[in-house]
């Protein structure tokens, strides 16, 4: 409301970017918006959403598979395991299943409202969320929304999104301002998870602290090692 009521920003270019998480809480924000009367933005560009909160992918019902052929390979692996079911307690099973919580769940007709923005999107080929965006962007093909979405190298979503500017997704204003925003602040804890092993092994060592999380994560660490994963 404040950037197109007070700053005079025309819906159409607006762009809503986000990674994982963040890239929910995008759509959750499309979502929300015509419920109180506010427009949609013109495009979304979105890193790997976050799309299933019900964790569907088990060994009797492998909804999205890359759930399980990926485990040990993305290193958000066993966090995934923690925070989805820590922070779906508090729900019931039909909302974590409704489009709100889980829009790799929804149907086409439930995509309907997003015919007039763009959408871009990226995974990675080596994450656990691979099929729940694939599911994501199926789902609003089907229901007509221009929808573009690129598979691309593990931890080269960065080029991805240079890609979207360079398509016209992305407006290069918002892009320059954003980097610029990063690089200012300095490397934050993203950045270091990708980093040296040193800090990889550091940031683990703060996150890992309960005695189930370490066990998770030396599970974790045994299965990549029986694949020759470093």
């Amino acid at each position: 409301m404040y950037l197109t009521t007070a700053l005079q920003f025309h819906p159409g270019n607006i762009t809503f970017m986000g990674d994982s998480a963040g890239g929910h809480l995008c759509l959750l924000l499309t979502r929300y918006l015509p419920f109180v009367s506010l427009p949609l933005p013109g495009s979304l560009c979105l890193a790997s959403p976050w799309g299933d909160m019900t964790v569907s992918s088990t060994a009797t019902n492998p909804a999205f598979p890359s759930q399980s052929t990926n485990d040990g390979q993305d290193f958000v692996s066993y966090l995934a395991d923690l925070s989805i079911p820590s922070g779906m307690r508090h729900y019931t099973l039909a909302a974590r299943r409704s489009c709100w919580f889980s829009p790799a769940l929804a149907t086409a007709h439930e995509w309907g409202y997003l015919t007039r923005t763009r959408v871009y999107m990226m995974y990675g080929t080596k994450e656990l969320l691979a099929d729940e965006v694939q599911s994501i962007a199926a789902g609003m093909t089907e229901a007509g929304v221009n929808v573009t979405l690129r598979e691309v190298s593990p931890r080269h979503k960065l080029a991805a999104v240079r890609r979207a500017v360079h398509e016209g997704v992305v407006d290069s204003r918002t892009w320059t301002a954003c980097t610029s925003a990063r690089r200012s602040s300095g490397p934050g804890p993203m950045l270091g998870r990708y980093g040296s092993t040193t800090s990889r092994q550091s940031w683990t060592a703060r996150v890992c602290r309960s005695p189930r999380a370490r066990r998770r994560w030396s599970s974790r660490q045994s299965r990549r090692a029986e694949r020759g994963i470093s």
